[in-house]
């Protein structure tokens, strides 16, 4: 009567419960691969944020994580577009120091 009232198919909402805990139970061996490739990446680029004497090394981490693709190709380019905006972001904050520089109260 309850799936009736609201619409919902009872037997289907389990066999896709089922599905989604059976697929965090039992993981796609690329996706443990992936994550096994994440985990060592990070750690890396921990420790040479470490051993460089970076002030905050966890940022390395969360770079590595977020720039994370399954694919290789994906990555390269995720990391690409990443220093492009960074760069592009460099340039516009110069500029803008450049044209506010009579105007110091802008800049606050």
């Amino acid at each position: 009567m309850l799936g009736g009232v609201f619409g919902i198919n009872l037997h289907m909402f389990r066999s896709s419960l089922t599905y989604r805990l059976d697929f965090l139970l039992r993981p796609p061996r690329p996706a443990i691969l992936f994550a096994l490739r994440v985990l060592v990446t990070a750690l890396l680029a921990l420790l040479l944020a470490i051993l460089l004497g970076l002030k905050n090394p966890h940022w390395a981490t969360m770079t590595t994580i977020v720039v994370a693709q399954p694919t290789r190709g994906a990555a390269f380019a995720k990391g690409f577009y990443r220093i492009v905006g960074s760069l592009i972001g460099a340039a516009a904050g110069v500029a803008m120091l450049a044209l506010l520089r009579p105007y110091p109260a802008a800049l606050i």
